[in-house]
């Protein structure tokens, strides 16, 4: 029995060990679960730490940058605002000079009346004394024979318009003065079949006029005359479109020499072609600009050589580097572009053969003239924003039904583009410049004026209004601020 007894414990003692040992197992490995656990928790909240510094210091950059913006663009709105400011006291200055110019012509004009008045009382007072003077002492009047010139020192025949020659009946209107037929038929602009018909009276200065060949070579074609600002079909001089900003300084003054350059300075309104002088007197365009175009126009008046004193050509002044290449180019093209290259001396145009053959053109400057590169683009598309030649953008031109002139479409958009800004650049500081909303949807909160004139507070119509006065310079981003607060 006690046998039984001991074998019993000794069984239970096994049991109660091995349940010990499977217990203690198991405990062990929970307790490497959770070490396990622990340190998979541990690297997660690792990782969202990181995560967590990385955002904050994400908007830190953003924070950073938004300043920055912010002060680029108040320094952008400080610059326009300036130059904003400059632009108003030059134009504040340019009336008080114009004023003050009025002023001094009035005043000359009534000097010169009251001298002219003077002089005609002292005029009828001397004519009795005259009368009375004339006695038999006078000394008999010599005949004198006068031979007439034939051609100036640069070996080019010189238009002979003195009152009384035989031929003076068959002189043609040229750009400055009278030009005889036998010149033109000289050159070969006039036929010898209508010269002799001239001569004969068969046909008339009139009728031979009226010939388009003819009319080229004296009077020249249309240059780019004005502007027609689309889509209302207003016409308007190249001067006017700068004083209103439609086109840059620079753009419409190249335009005005090209048209001193080709004979006259055009007024599209009334049909009138003046030289420069009679132009700026009319006021078709400023005094500011005499000088610049007076120096276009001696294309056509010629230049004078500081050497020999002759007068030269446009192309023989560039020779002489009295002008600069670019500009001479320039001009060159305008006078091709409307009938052919002008003889100041004889004040009409030449076939390019009597051009070459009198030395005021040749093969490597029509070459030139005639090859598309940055060197003949001189000129500027208010458009497109294109550097073309003046062939190419006299091209683009309109024919004016009732005067014939050529002028320039201005669209819309470059109409909207005057001040200065494009659709990008709008919508760039648009994006950049914020406001706080006081009212509405945004109440309390800064948005950009994108954002702001793309939701409710604005309709279709008014933001698209309202980009076209921003582009257009007629409102600025303080004012847009300003109207945005207040709404």
């Amino acid at each position: 029995m006690e046998a039984g007894q001991k074998k019993e414990i000794v069984e239970t003692t096994k049991n109660l060990q091995q349940t010990f040992l499977s217990e203690k197992e198991l405990l062990l490995k929970k307790e490497k679960m959770v070490e396990e656990e622990k340190a998979k928790l541990e690297r997660l909240y690792d990782d969202e730490v990181k995560k967590s510094q990385s955002l904050k210091d994400e908007q830190s950059k953003q924070l950073k940058k938004l300043e920055d913006d912010k002060v680029k663009l108040l320094g952008s709105m400080e610059d326009a605002l300036r130059k904003q400011r400059e632009a108003e006291n030059q134009v504040y200055e340019k009336q008080r000079e114009l004023q003050e110019m009025e002023q001094k012509r009035q005043q000359k004009e009534k000097e010169l009346a009251d001298e002219n008045q003077a002089l005609k009382l002292r005029l009828e007072q001397l004519k009795p004394q005259m009368l009375g003077a004339k006695t038999n002492e006078m000394p008999p009047i010599q005949s004198v024979t006068v031979t007439p010139v034939a051609a100036v020192p640069n070996g080019r025949d010189v238009v002979d318009s003195t009152p009384g020659r035989k031929d003076s009946k068959l002189s043609f209107s040229g750009l400055r003065q009278p030009v005889p037929a036998s010149r033109l038929q000289q050159t070969g602009i006039l036929s010898k079949k209508q010269f002799d018909k001239l001569k004969k009276g068969s046909v008339t200065v009139q009728e031979l006029c009226q010939k388009d060949s003819l009319k080229t070579y004296l009077q020249g074609k249309s240059c780019i005359a004005g502007l027609i600002i689309e889509p209302t079909n207003e016409k308007m001089s190249i001067y006017e479109a700068m004083k209103q900003g439609l086109l840059k300084a620079s753009t419409g003054t190249m335009l005005l020499e090209a048209q001193a350059a080709s004979g006259f300075i055009i007024d599209p309104i009334d049909d009138k072609k003046l030289p420069v002088n009679e132009a700026i007197r009319e006021a078709i365009v400023g005094p500011e600009l005499q000088d610049k175009l007076l120096s276009a126009e001696r294309a056509v008046t010629g230049y004078k050589d500081p050497f020999t004193g002759n007068t030269i050509s446009l192309f023989e002044a560039m020779n002489k580097d009295l002008i600069i290449p670019n500009q001479g180019i320039r001009l060159l093209q305008a006078q091709m572009a409307t009938g052919g290259i002008i003889d100041p001396v004889n004040s009409h145009r030449l076939p390019l053969d009597q051009a070459y053959k009198q030395g005021i053109f040749d093969q490597d400057m029509n070459k030139t003239i005639a090859s598309d590169t940055d060197e003949t683009r001189g000129f500027f598309d208010p458009n497109t924003q294109e550097n073309l030649s003046y062939f190419q953008l006299i091209g683009r031109c309109r024919r004016d039904p009732e005067s014939g002139l050529s002028l320039l479409p201005l669209t819309d958009e470059a109409v909207n583009r005057k001040g200065g800004y494009s659709k990008e650049q709008a919508h760039d500081i648009f994006n950049t410049a914020t406001v706080s909303v006081p009212a509405g949807k945004f109440s309390g909160k800064t948005v950009t004026i994108w954002e702001l004139i793309n939701s409710e507070y604005f309709t279709e119509d008014q933001r698209r209004d309202l980009i076209r006065q921003y582009m257009s310079g007629h409102v600025t981003i303080e004012k847009i601020i300003k109207f945005i607060i207040t709404i």
